[in-house]
């Protein structure tokens, strides 16, 4: 993953990838770029994350943990993935 300019390596070993990186303002849309190697060959895709504060929770102190943001960028990955392998095949 990739966030202005640096690169973030994934933090957990098993399952999906997940990736702790910094957000600065909530309030304002963060463009990423994910090195995927679901497909034939790695390659990026951009992505433009928007959260909705309205719905964060509240963890801990100063922590948020934005649930449908990530459940949103999972099912971005699986539509581009699955997008990608259709126009492969016409």
């Amino acid at each position: 993953m990739k966030v202005d300019g640096r690169k973030y390596l994934k933090v957990n070993k098993k399952g999906n990838s997940r990736f702790d990186i910094p957000v600065k303002d909530l309030n304002k849309p963060l463009r990423v770029i994910g090195d995927t190697t679901a497909m034939t060959k790695p390659h990026e895709i951009s992505y433009t994350i928007r959260f909705d504060t309205a719905r964060a929770k509240r963890t801990g102190p100063g922590s948020l943990i934005i649930v449908p943001v990530l459940a949103a960028i999972v099912i971005a990955v699986i539509a581009a993935v699955l997008f990608i392998r259709k126009e492969r095949r016409h």
